[in-house]
Order: C-alpha cells, then structure tokens, then sequence
C-alpha cells in the first residue's frame, strides 16, 4: 500500500515515524530476501543430493554387475574343462582296454581257456576302472554344476543387496533433502514472525508517538487559550516553543496582578 504521510505532525516527529516506517519496510525486505536464498539453497542441496545418489547407485549395480559375470563365466570355463578331462579319460581307457583285448585276442591261439579267464578278469577290472572314473568325474562334473549354481545364486544376491543398497542410499538422501527443506522454511518462518514482531513493535512506537503528540497538542491547546488562532498550521510550534510562550503568558499575567495590587495599596494610603 502506499506508506503514510507524517508531513503534517511536524518536521522531528515526521522524521521520527518515517524513519520507523522505513525501518519496517527494510526489515520486510531483508526477511523476504534471507527466506528466499534459504528456499534455493535448501532446492540445490535436495538436487545434489539425489544426484549423487543416483550416481553411486548406478556405480554398485554395475560392479555387482560385472562382478557376477566374471563368477558366472569362471564357474562355465571351470566346468567344461572338468567335462573335456573326462571325456578324454573314458575315451583313453576305453581305447588301452581295447587295445590289450585285441593283443590278448592275438595270443589266445596257445591258452584259449586261461585267456579268456584273464581277459575277463582284465575287462571287468577295467571296466570298474572306467566306471569309477566316470563316477568320479560325474561326480566333479556335479560339483562344477553346484559351484556354477551357487555362483550365480551368489551373483542374483550380490544384485539384490547392490540394489537395496542403492535404493537406500536414494531413500535417505530424499529424507535428508526433505529434512533440509523442512528446517530451511522453518527457519523462513521464524525469520518472518520475528519480522512481523519488530513491524508490529515499530508500529507501537509510531502509535505511541502519535498519542504522545496528541496529549501535547490538548495540553498547549489547554495552555494556549486563544492565542490559537496565531498558530502556524503548516509549520506548529515545538512542545519548547509552546511552553515558553505558556511561562511567558504567566509571568505577564503575575505582571499585570502585581500593579493591580500597588495601585489599591497607593490609594488605601492616600
């Protein structure tokens, strides 16, 4: 709105409430600058905050990531290794086990009887042989298998705490922008109630000049009498002014009382 005029109320008190004027409308104008800078910094914090975040959410997804992978493919290379070793075993005792029956074969010609006992004997050696090879490779061959699982069992829960973790790190820093932004427009409110509460004070003063003057006014309005009608109404007399002009006023009027008094006593005399 527009300020008030205290032209009329004389040059000290004017200066006096526009003085108290500005001092409110000065204290309004930095309240509301100070809450604004604290509502854009408390905004630039919460998007830095979420930034950085985000970031190292996407940091430790993509090492589990990475991470996982290199498991899952060492658990493979390990496997298939383990596989081609004991299918090259089988095939190389099969071919030793074929190769001494066909020797023994060769030889049979002298001692069928006792050759095809030993060649027996020999076959099911070897055959128990291979199957406990094959056993025990089956048995690695599981083994790969369940490392490979729990590899990657270990890989999906690396993934799953990397993404807790980072969604986490996302919910906390949401809470603390939120709670930077609680504190800042807290902080922003106090600074426009102690504001309000200086305005208000300022106001008071003002008020309590203006009924200090109005009392001074009634009291030399009092003291005046009809010299009234001699006061400047554009520039009125100080409160000094007024109460010189009231002594002087007085000290005529005890003046004029005194000769009064002398004159009846002169003619009481005579």
């Amino acid at each position: 709105g527009v300020p008030p005029s205290f032209a009329n109320l004389g040059t000290r008190i004017g200066q006096l409430l526009t003085l108290a004027q500005e001092e409110a409308d000065e204290l309004r104008s930095n309240a509301k600058t100070e809450a604004e800078q604290l509502l854009n910094d408390a905004k630039r914090q919460t998007v830095e905050l979420v930034s950085n975040a985000e970031r190292e959410a996407a940091e430790l997804h993509s090492l589990a990531e990475a991470e996982a992978a290199r498991a899952v493919e060492d658990a493979k290379q390990q496997a298939d290794h383990l596989r081609e070793s004991a299918a090259g075993e089988a095939t190389a005792r099969l071919e030793e086990a074929e190769a001494i029956h066909e020797a023994q074969r060769a030889q049979a010609a002298a001692a069928a009887a006792d050759f095809e006992q030993t060649l027996a004997q020999r076959r099911s050696e070897a055959m128990n042989e291979l199957n406990s090879a094959l056993e025990t490779k089956t048995a690695e061959v599981e083994l790969a298998t369940e490392k490979l699982n729990d590899a990657r069992a270990a890989a999906e829960q690396v993934s799953a705490a990397a993404r807790e973790q980072s969604e986490q790190i996302v919910r906390d820093a949401q809470n603390k922008a939120s709670a930077l932004l609680a504190e800042a427009k807290q902080r922003a409110e106090g600074i426009r109630q102690n504001s309000e509460r200086e305005l208000a004070a300022a106001t008071a003063r003002r008020d309590s000049i203006t009924a200090q003057l109005a009392n001074v006014r009634q009291m030399l309005a009092t003291l005046g009498g009809a010299q009234q009608q001699f006061i400047d109404p554009i520039n009125p007399p100080t409160a000094q002014e007024w109460a010189a002009q009231a002594e002087n006023r007085a000290a005529a009027g005890g003046v004029e009382k005194t000769g009064e008094a002398a004159a009846k006593n002169a003619g009481t005399a005579e």
